[in-house]
């Protein structure tokens, strides 16, 4: 099989067209699902420790003042430093 059998494109009704692969979408998505899992553990991890949906209505705007500090202020900083030298790193 050659390599463009496995091309798809997906073409608009205003003439734009963007050729892409099903595989790559599915790996780059499913890479995206558990780097955003991993972050909000790690925004639950700590001295603090926070569940998983604490730390998303603290993301969210809503919970306990304490909680939305710890998250939005001390370790969200930190997680997204980290997730774009991760990016960098890779391209």
């Amino acid at each position: 099989m050659t390599d463009l059998a496995r091309t798809r494109t997906l073409r608009t009704p205003g003439g734009l067209s963007v050729r892409y692969r099903p595989r790559t979408v599915l790996a780059v998505t499913a890479c995206l699902f558990t780097a955003a899992a991993v972050a909000v553990a790690t925004l639950g991890s700590g001295d603090y420790p926070l569940t998983p949906g604490e730390v998303l209505s603290a993301l969210t705007g809503g919970g306990d003042p304490a909680a939305d500090f710890v998250v939005n202020e001390l370790r969200l900083p930190r997680v997204v430093t980290a997730l774009l030298t991760g990016a960098a790193l890779a391209l």
